[in-house]
């Protein structure tokens, strides 16, 4: 690294530099250094905006994400004072679930405890929205279905599927034939008949629900008119008018 920076001539701020041992054995005593000086570890760091930690679990992004989404949505109520449930739930679909949604795909919780919390912005807004513009209401997904909403985890889990589509019809930067392989058999049963595999298989917790296994799950159980779909628009006309409420997390 010095020799490419020196190459173009280039100065780089080694007070923050900071390196992130990734798996069970961490060996903080390790010393890693830049044009002398000393990169320090740390159990978590920040990177494009996701806290990544060195047991590869997502409990510090989550708890991130709930604070600062959960301060613009208490924003959004106490500072706008008006009654009109549609200029609210705008307001929450521009400020607030962007915070919420931003690259799920890479930090999706499988943990039902986080699940719920990140669903707790939400559930918490449109209840405070109704009851401020009169709207009655039984429960959670009788506001879902007011408002015309999906839960957050039913929207990952589209976003995820979005991503999937576009790495298998080239349409991401990411190589299909790095992380997956089509599965080879003469006939279909169930789902569609392009399912995938992943090229990779490991046994942790954090390798079975990250995007690669969730995406091969969600994409193999599509129907084969869906999975066809010849382009990117009329695969999500096609999503729209499917349920994907059958991959929701199960309470145990």
């Amino acid at each position: 690294m010095s020799y490419w920076l020196a190459k173009r001539q280039l100065k780089l701020a080694t007070n923050k530099c900071f390196r992130l041992n990734i798996g069970k054995a961490t060996d903080s005593t390790i010393n890693i250094s830049i044009e002398g000086s000393a990169i320090s570890s740390v159990p978590v760091i920040k990177d494009l905006g996701i806290f990544i930690s060195q047991d590869l679990k997502w409990t510090h992004h989550v708890n991130h994400v709930f604070k600062t989404a959960s301060l613009c949505s208490y924003q959004i109520i106490k500072s706008i004072k008006t009654k009109n449930i549609w200029i609210l739930i705008k307001l929450f679909k521009t400020y607030v679930r962007p915070k919420l949604e931003y690259s799920t795909s890479v930090w999706s919780p499988h943990l039902l405890g986080d699940i719920k919390k990140i669903e707790s912005v939400q559930k918490r807004f449109t209840k405070q929205a109704c009851n401020r513009s009169n709207i009655p209401f039984t429960s959670y997904q009788d506001r879902l279905y007011k408002l015309d909403l999906k839960s957050l985890e039913y929207r990952r889990i589209y976003f995820d599927l979005l991503l999937i589509y576009k790495i298998i019809n080239g349409l991401s930067d990411m190589n299909f034939e790095d992380y997956f392989v089509f599965r080879k058999k003469s006939y279909v049963l169930r789902g569609n008949s392009r399912k995938i595999d992943t090229l990779f298989s490991f046994k942790t917790p954090q390798w079975r629900n990250s995007f690669f296994t969730r995406a091969v799950k969600y994409w193999n159980s599509l129907p084969d008119k869906t999975a066809s779909s010849l382009t990117l628009a009329l695969f999500k006309r096609s999503l729209s008018q499917y349920n994907l409420s059958y991959l929701l997390a199960k309470p145990n």
